[in-house]
């Protein structure tokens, strides 16, 4: 279950190619953005760019964290793609400027999306649970979780391949191909009695999706198209009970 609050169109940004890839040259602010975003305007050296000088213009969103069952100040800002011809590009970023962007007109149930988020952190880990090395015998030399050979004399450096100890967690990970089966704005659906345990009840809407996504509770899921398959399979899930069983 993801909380899936609207996204605000706080800005457009435009891109120029260059020999070393896209370059912004320029963006545009909304005028009024909510008080509940608390957010900063860097508005770059160019506050505008003319219709004959950019390549690409893209959609800059940010989240509303009073609207999501997320108890933060700072939003999250991010950039969103969009499709199409030059002149269509910008009539609809400048059209969609200081308006608000909901799953729904981006998704529908059945339709396949892939899911990224920044992974649960365990920091400085050895290399029996970072890579899941076997643990050694009672005659190895007090060395039980260590790795047995960290590779030949020669050449004098240890290779990148051998499993040490570092950090674990906490990685930008994507899955692919996730079905989405129930989108809706009826929170009573989903709420159980007293609320998620570890999240709390979720306010607005959300998303319902077969299978696990990456993440902990409470960050950012960034969910987009699916690139490696076109398939849809229709949903028909219409009401879900996760009401507790009393009694055990």
């Amino acid at each position: 279950i993801i909380d899936a609050p609207s996204l605000f169109v706080c800005a457009v940004r435009f891109y120029k190619k260059t020999s070393s890839g896209l370059k912004a040259i320029g963006e545009k602010w909304a005028e009024k953005i909510p008080k509940e975003i608390n957010i900063e305007k860097k508005t770059l050296h160019g506050k505008g760019a003319a219709k004959e000088s950019f390549d690409d213009v893209r959609l800059v969103v940010c989240t509303d964290p009073s609207k999501g069952g997320v108890k933060k100040k700072k939003p999250e800002l991010f950039e969103l793609v969009v499709g199409g011809d030059a002149d269509k590009k910008q009539e609809y970023v400048l059209s969609m400027l200081g308006k608000e962007i909901s799953s729904k007109d981006v998704f529908k149930p059945g339709e396949f999306v892939d899911v990224s988020a920044v992974t649960k952190g365990h920091g400085f880990e050895g290399p029996v649970k970072r890579f899941g090395v076997r643990l050694g015998t009672r005659k190895s030399k007090q060395a039980h979780r260590h790795t047995g050979s960290m590779g030949p004399t020669t050449p004098g450096h240890i290779s990148w391949t051998v499993p040490q100890a570092g950090q674990y967690g906490f990685f930008t990970r994507t899955e692919y191909n996730k079905r989405i089966l129930m989108m809706d704005d009826d929170v009573k659906k989903i709420n159980p009695r007293g609320g998620i345990v570890g999240y709390g009840l979720v306010p607005k809407s959300f998303i319902l999706i077969e299978g696990s996504v990456p993440g902990h509770r409470k960050r950012l899921v960034r969910i987009r198209k699916a690139i490696r398959t076109s398939k849809f399979q229709p949903s028909e899930i219409k009401n879900i009970s996760l009401e507790s069983k009393q009694g055990r």
